[in-house]
């Protein structure tokens, strides 16, 4: 516990929420999946199959930002 600010620190400590374009109704929609990239949930319509080191991830198509200037649209 840092004294001056009240907040925990440490390795596993992240004060920010997660980004998400989703209500919790939606969190188990099967059309819901992460970016192998930037880590954001995505409508499967946003994604894209792409191969990295391989084997095929999906990808924020046509990139992270096209994304989310997609999703922030809506």
């Amino acid at each position: 516990m840092n004294p001056l600010s009240g907040r925990a620190e440490g390795p596993g400590h992240d004060p920010q929420r997660p980004e998400s374009v989703l209500r919790l109704e939606d969190s188990f929609n099967p059309n819901v999946w992460t970016c192998s990239v930037c880590g954001k949930v995505r409508l499967r319509e946003l994604l894209h199959s792409k191969a990295i080191m391989g084997r095929q991830q999906l990808v924020c198509a046509p990139s992270c930002l096209g994304a989310e200037r997609r999703a922030n649209a809506r």
